[in-house]
């Protein structure tokens, strides 16, 4: 699907939650979680009356299960299945659609025998059936290697981040532009080490030729000279004067 139709999808849901309470809410969060066009839930999650479920103990399972599908994985499900209520066989498929994403952001290369293991799939053709239906949605790009029974990833959709991840990722570039900094004044002052000692060689290359084009003038004149001295130190031969028969 474009993303203009994925954007007016996600819209239609949050104009329906602006309007809606209790069990109307309830319905979005269904509704949107099994809806193959849309894959983040942020801002329904910020929406003030689906936001007013996670106060309410006859709702507050529900507003777990969206948070679910914005944040967790189908581990997180299963690790902590007394927080939600029970899932649909379309919310179940998304969410270990959603876990893929996940876990390539660990590993560009998932192997066939580990997510049989973590999405609770039976085998390899229902698994293979979930990776071409992730590939079909753009949920990731990646090629099956049937061969060595993986599935290599490219690249993936994105996924809600929470507001700790946020801060995680703010850390980070911090840090990153900070070592930035550090090796960028190292690199100025290495090459100004450079230019010097090259600006340095450059003169003396220069003083020695220069020395060398003096000793060369000086042992030029020096020949020129002696050799006009010799010239005049050589005895001049007299014309003979020739005597008439």
């Amino acid at each position: 699907m474009s993303e203009l139709g994925l954007n007016s999808r996600l819209e239609t849901f949050l104009i329906l939650a602006k309007s809606s309470k209790g069990p109307g809410c309830v319905k979005i969060i269904k509704d949107a979680t099994e809806d193959n066009s849309i894959y983040t839930f942020t801002e329904l999650l910020e929406s003030p009356n689906i936001e007013a479920l996670k106060d309410k103990p006859e709702y507050s399972k529900h507003y777990e299960v969206l948070k679910l599908f914005a944040y967790g994985t189908y581990q997180d499900y299963k690790n902590s299945i007394d927080k939600f209520i029970p899932l649909s066989e379309k919310q179940l498929i998304k969410l270990k659609l959603l876990s893929l994403v996940t876990l390539s952001a660990q590993s560009k290369i998932l192997k066939y025998d580990s997510l049989l293991e973590y999405l609770d799939i039976p085998n390899v053709r229902e698994l293979e059936d979930l990776l071409i239906n992730a590939i079909y949605q753009n949920v990731i790009c990646g090629k099956l290697d049937q061969r060595n029974k993986q599935v290599d990833i490219e690249y993936t959709m994105c996924r809600d981040l929470e507001a700790k991840q946020i801060t995680n990722i703010k850390d980070i570039l911090s840090n990153w532009l900070s070592t930035s900094e550090t090796v960028i004044e190292k690199l100025d002052k290495e090459i100004k080490r450079i230019d010097d000692e090259v600006s340095e060689k450059i003169s003396v290359q220069e003083k020695y030729d220069n020395s060398i084009q003096e000793l060369i003038k000086k042992y030029k004149l020096e020949a020129v000279n002696d050799a006009e001295l010799k010239f005049k130190n050589i005895p001049q031969k007299k014309d003979k004067k020739k005597i008439p028969y």
